[in-house]
């Protein structure tokens, strides 16, 4: 036992006696050697020819797997308990109990037979108004009121227009006029005034054929017929005392082409009351009917646009 402890402190000695430091041996310096006469200094990074150089083996990459992407838990609010629903009230009064009829059985009308339907319909057409069926009041007469013959005439454009014009006027003092196209069949402006805005005070007929009268191809008996029958419709117009102005459009070149004799106008003016303005228009009025004539205007074509290759225009020849 006795060894053994001097063993330690001896051990214990030698651990805490310090130990000489090492003395430093002086550096060497390594001289270069000098490159012989004519020769080159070796370059570095250069190798000489010939020489195999060992490529070190490459590691293989390993491509590590990425990480997996974690969601973050999306939180919700709370979902609001619903509200009950309200309790139906059951009612406490008694039933009637249901009694059930027996049906009647479907009584199966027969089918009615179709119309047959035909390809082209017929259209019917309203007949035109007769002067004795139009229901016109007579016209205002003022007491000093005296009625003339007026005569439009000429090769110019103007007559039938002129004749409209008075009629316009007279409507703007509540007179009443009547006026019958002799020679003309279509659509004109002055229907379409007369029957919408002016039915009041301007009645139009016409009693002619549809299209342009040519002299060269004759006059037909059908051409004659209707044209005595509108001078008929004049008389009446006359006599009812229901206008105080008449227009006789184009009867002068009625006359001209001796569609109507010249003695049954003769007769018609003869018979004018005194009341009544009659007005005569179109071109070659024969000298009979200017000699009895009041006012006589002539229309004088200087320059026209027909002449030009214009036809008419709706408004203003139509």
């Amino acid at each position: 036992m006795g060894k053994k402890k001097e063993q330690k402190r001896t051990m214990a000695v030698k651990k805490k006696s310090p130990v000489p430091a090492k003395k430093k041996s002086p550096a060497i310096i390594k001289k270069k050697p000098k490159a012989a006469a004519g020769k080159k200094p070796p370059v570095a990074g250069k190798k000489k020819a010939g020489t195999v150089v060992k490529k070190k083996p490459t590691a293989p990459v390993v491509k590590k797997p990425a990480p997996p992407i974690r969601k973050k838990p999306v939180s919700h609010p709370p979902k609001k308990p619903a509200a009950p629903l309200p309790k139906k009230k059951v009612s406490q009064t008694p039933q009637k109990p249901t009694v059930s009829h027996p049906k009647k059985p479907a009584t199966v009308r027969p089918k009615r037979p179709a119309a047959p339907v035909s390809k082209k319909p017929a259209i019917r057409t309203p007949p035109k108004p007769v002067l004795s069926q139009i229901k016109v009041p007579a016209a205002p007469r003022p007491p000093d009121f005296r009625g003339y013959l007026q005569v439009y005439t000429g090769n110019g454009k103007g007559k039938t227009t002129a004749a409209l014009g008075l009629a316009l006027r007279a409507a703007g003092w509540g007179l009443r006029t009547y006026m019958i196209q002799f020679m003309k069949k279509g659509k004109y402006g002055e229907l379409i005034t007369a029957q919408k805005r002016l039915s009041q005070f301007l009645l139009i007929e016409q009693c002619g054929m549809p299209g342009f009268h040519h002299v060269e191809n004759g006059i037909s008996s059908e051409e004659r017929s209707i044209a005595e029958k509108g001078l008929a419709r004049a008389q009446r117009a006359i006599a009812s005392g229901r206008f105080q102005i008449v227009i006789l459009d184009e009867i002068n070149t009625v006359l001209h082409f001796k569609i109507i004799s010249l003695e049954s106008v003769l007769r018609l003016l003869a018979n004018k009351p005194p009341h009544v303005e009659l007005v005569l228009t179109g071109r070659f009025a024969p000298p009979e009917i200017l000699n009895r004539a009041d006012l006589i205007t002539e229309m004088r074509e200087v320059r026209h646009y027909y002449q030009k290759g214009v036809l008419a225009r709706l408004g203003i020849e139509k």
